[in-house]
């Protein structure tokens, strides 16, 4: 089945690009896809260091995983001049890598290399393939990339597997997912205690899982700061010791200046990382620097063109920078992808919202509560009925908030939108007073929607909170 971006401006293609598709698992135990997979993945984290060579992210090279689909249609989607992929076969401890470099234009092969090994030759085999690839292409390494490129997180087999089954767990971003990672990373570290990369992870997945209310703060928080702190120290030379940093420092600690410098840092490492370009995009937005956040946010694009959750969190980018059009946009191309992501449909009703097309916007949210009935999805639609002046429908959808558990411990900033929008701005600032004690991240979206609500900037208490977060107020 073909896969087709949702219409966007045209990219135009950088002559030295690349996607590393999936590698085939040709294993007879299907339970080896985590070690195929994981190769394919080691070889783009590997390219991604290299600034002169653009490097599409893991989430849109593996979108045509199974598809058997033309090589050229995949190059021009993913607009890149080379394609690699190959074949893994893992038989106990014996290892045949196949790789291919193809060029798009014209399907000719640059370099083709079998390798029959051992299992412990893996990282020898990655590094071999990763600089034929560089040399195809013409891309000379010299100093602190060739380091960075060549650098082993580990030696130790063992660990190293565990840690690539942990990420083929976490790519799938639901909750269970999350566990399941956090214990294959928790094995890996046991082997290997050094392993920086590794504490990155644990540190991402204890997070993310606090964020979004997923796991109860004591059990998550305390996890991930710990975690982030542990892959600074070990490590502070990779791109994720200082992602997790500037997660920590932007999401918990809400110091947007901060992670902006951490962010910086991870990104000269890894000028591929779409997820450093997202939170980059965020830390300017909320700044009100909106010409480097859509930069930003562009930027991510083109490197990772078919993530539901990179097309997410861009085109909050664009709400926070006050872009409805691109809001639009990014809204109906994850719909197009995926009608059940339930943030498609949330920020098309925030788009609805903004356009004062309240029945619209209604209508958005409940299918998004349908698929998710959360805190983020049920606070959305409290605030269009109340911004829309029905304020008794926005008072029993808070209510439905508070039923949820989460609500009490880490919920705080998601009411105190909600009663800002029924108008109730003394129960909001209380809200906000205790979300800012609880170091709330999701305390930074309140902006967008307090320009919304009559009244709610000219407070001085907005303003008070704006200041303590460290956000222009206009």
């Amino acid at each position: 089945s073909e896969i087709l971006v949702p219409e966007k401006p045209a990219a135009v293609v950088i002559e030295k690009s690349i996607a590393v598709l999936p590698f085939v698992n040709m294993s007879s135990d299907t339970e080896q896809e985590y070690f195929s997979d994981g190769i394919s993945e080691e070889i783009i984290n590997m390219l991604a260091q290299v600034s002169e060579l653009k490097v599409i992210g893991r989430t849109s090279s593996f979108a045509f995983k199974g598809k058997n689909m033309d090589l050229k249609i995949i190059g021009e989607q993913l607009k890149v001049t080379h394609l690699l992929e190959g074949s893994v076969r893992k038989s106990g401890n014996k290892l045949r890598v196949t790789a291919q470099l193809i060029s798009v234009s014209d399907g000719f092969h640059l370099y083709s290399e079998k390798f029959d090994r051992e299992l412990e030759d893996i990282f020898d085999i990655q590094d071999e393939v990763s600089l034929a690839i560089l040399n195809a292409v013409k891309i000379k390494l010299i100093g602190q990339e060739e380091k960075a490129v060549l650098k082993r997180y580990t030696d130790n087999i063992e660990a190293y597997q565990l840690y690539l089954k942990a990420r083929y767990y976490y790519n799938k971003y639901t909750p269970d997912a999350f566990l399941q990672a956090i214990d294959y990373l928790n094995s890996a570290i046991e082997i290997e205690p050094d392993y920086a990369i590794a504490y990155s992870s644990l540190s991402y997945c204890y997070l993310t899982l606090w964020y979004f209310n997923w796991m109860p703060e004591e059990q998550s928080l305390p996890q991930a700061l710990k975690a982030a702190q542990q892959a600074i120290q070990l490590d502070n030379q990779i791109a994720e010791s200082h992602l997790s940093q500037g997660r920590v420092k932007l999401h918990y600690e809400l110091n947007i200046k901060d992670a902006l410098i951490d962010y910086k840092k991870a990104l000269a490492i890894n000028p591929n990382s779409a997820e450093c370009h997202i939170q980059l995009g965020m830390c300017y937005a909320f700044f009100g620097n909106y010409t480097e956040a859509h930069h930003h946010a562009e930027k991510a694009d083109s490197l990772d063109p078919f993530s539901l959750m990179n097309m997410w969190f861009i085109s909050a980018i664009y709400w926070a920078a006050a872009d409805d059009k691109n809001l639009l946009a990014y809204s109906k191309r994850m719909i197009e992808m995926e009608p059940y992501f339930s943030a498609g449909q949330r920020m098309l009703a925030v788009y609805y919202l903004l356009q004062k097309r309240y029945d619209e916007a209604i209508t958005k949210c409940e299918i998004a509560i349908t698929i998710n009935p959360d805190l983020i999805e049920l606070q959305t639609l409290a605030s269009v009925y109340g911004i829309s002046g029905d304020k008794v429908k926005g008072r029993e959808v808070i209510e439905r908030m508070k039923e949820i558990k989460s609500s009490e411990t880490s919920g705080n900033a998601f009411l105190g939108i909600a009663y800002a929008s029924i108008g109730e701005l003394d129960t909001a600032f209380e809200y906000f007073d205790k979300a800012f004690d609880c170091h709330e991240g999701f305390l930074l979206w309140v902006k967008p929607f307090g320009r919304l609500i009559p009244g709610f900037m000219e407070d001085p208490r907005a303003k008070s909170l704006f200041k303590r977060l460290g956000v222009p107020n206009e």
